[in-house]
Formats: C-alpha cells, sequence, structure tokens
C-alpha cells in the first residue's frame, strides 16, 4: 500500500524497515515500531506510549534521535511530523521513510544508490555498506 503509493518497491521497503528496526520474535525477525536510537543506541520499547515519552526526553536534552519503523532521524526530519506520536505512527512512520527513499531515487534514479542514500547521502562508505547490508537482507526477502 505505502511503498505503491510513495512508488517505491516494496521488498526494498521492507528490506529498509528490516535493516533500521528489525528485532527478533519467535525466531522470525520482524520491523518494530517502538524503535529509538538514541545519541548512538539502539532500544526497543514495549509500546508506542514508552516510545514517545523517550523520545520527548532525548529530544529535549539534545541527543541525536533516529524513530520508529524506518529509524528517520529526527533532527533532519522532524518537520514531516506534527508531534512525537504521529512520528511513531507506523504508517506515517513508513510513509516519509518511503518518500525519504524516493527522494534520494529521484536524484539518482537507481535504487541500489538511493538505499544507501537513504541512510547517508554525504558519505560514501557508510552509504556502501548500508545498502550492502540491505541488499543481503532483500535477496532473502525475495526469495
Amino acid at each position: 500500500m505505502i511503498a505503491k503509493e510513495q512508488s517505491v518497491p516494496e521488498a526494498l521497503l521492507y528490506s529498509i524497515a528490516l535493516q533500521e528496526s528489525g528485532y527478533s520474535f519467535y525466531g522470525k525477525r520482524k520491523p518494530w515500531p517502538w524503535t529509538l536510537n538514541i545519541c548512538g543506541k539502539g532500544i526497543y520499547l514495549d509500546s508506542k506510549k514508552e516510545a514517545e515519552e523517550f523520545l520527548r526526553e532525548a529530544v529535549q536534552v539534545g541527543c541525536s534521535v533516529d524513530v520508529g519503523l524506518f529509524q528517520i532521524h529526527w533532527q533532519t526530519h522532524h518537520n514531516n511530523f506534527s508531534s512525537f506520536s504521529q512520528a511513531l505512527d507506523p504508517i506515517y512512520n513508513m510513509r516519509v521513510g518511503a518518500h525519504i527513499l524516493f527522494t534520494q531515487y529521484q536524484k539518482s534514479h537507481d535504487w541500489f544508490l538511493a538505499t544507501g542514500h537513504y541512510h547517508s547521502p554525504n558519505n560514501k562508505a557508510r552509504a556502501s555498506n548500508y545498502r550492502d547490508s540491505v541488499y543481503k537482507i532483500l535477496a532473502k526477502v525475495i526469495q
């Protein structure tokens, strides 16, 4: 639904979510919506309410924060959200993540390059490492 709406490949979008917020449940890895990365430390919370509290506190103290399923960098992309709650809404977070990916695709017309730039648009080495990791996940997803 969101992939089609935002014109991005569904399997690639899912693979990015797994890379960004993947968490193992009963031996199966799934994207987890209440994931935050606060000052470089990833945490998986039990509820949206708990994640909102952590997000609010981290922003107030000036930590760098990545939010939700697609680990949207709050300091860069907070204008895409009307609230912490909206940033943690799984559908809305996915929509913003898909939009960021598509924006990167529009610059390169190459999904492979866009994937790396989703994570690190200004650092070739980090973009390459990220892209390689996502594409390993993608290879398993499309099997």
